[in-house]
């Protein structure tokens, strides 16, 4: 469910929480919240690290420490003659920081699995933006 608050915030409800999205007081917000491109990345950084976490338990493979970066451009063509507004991502990056002991082996198929399994991507690849996912392995410091 979704309910407005004013013309540039509004809440959702699922299941038994809410999130609030809003936009910068540039474009009318309060800026007290993430705006919707700020959401649908942070969404695809959460799909990454939870597939991430649950990859690496099925595979064996210790954690000691993980980041997950993630940045996006998007094109915003906006005519207000025309009813229709185009928001698309021209490109998503994401970047892992994996702290784990773990061989090169196993860890380059932990990455093979991540990205068949993460079903967030398919929803930001809808724009024809290319998705870009690097891994960078360090020794574990833990």
């Amino acid at each position: 469910m979704t309910h407005s608050t004013i013309s540039t915030q509004n809440g959702n409800d699922a299941r038994l929480f809410s999130l609030v999205i809003d936009e910068p007081v540039n474009l009318g917000g309060t800026n007290i919240q993430k705006n919707p491109v700020e959401q649908a990345l942070a969404g695809q950084a959460g799909c990454l690290n939870m597939m991430a976490h649950i990859v690496a338990k099925e595979l064996g493979i210790k954690l000691n420490k993980l980041w997950v970066e993630i940045s996006g451009k998007v094109s915003f063509s906006f005519n207000q003659s025309t009813p229709t507004t185009n928001h698309k991502f021209q490109d998503i990056n994401v970047n892992f920081q994996v702290y784990s002991d773990s061989d090169d082996e196993k860890l380059s198929r932990w990455e093979q699995i991540i990205r068949e399994r993460c079903s967030s991507e398919g929803e930001l690849s809808n724009s024809d933006a290319p998705i870009s996912i690097a891994f960078s392995k360090f020794a574990s410091v833990y």
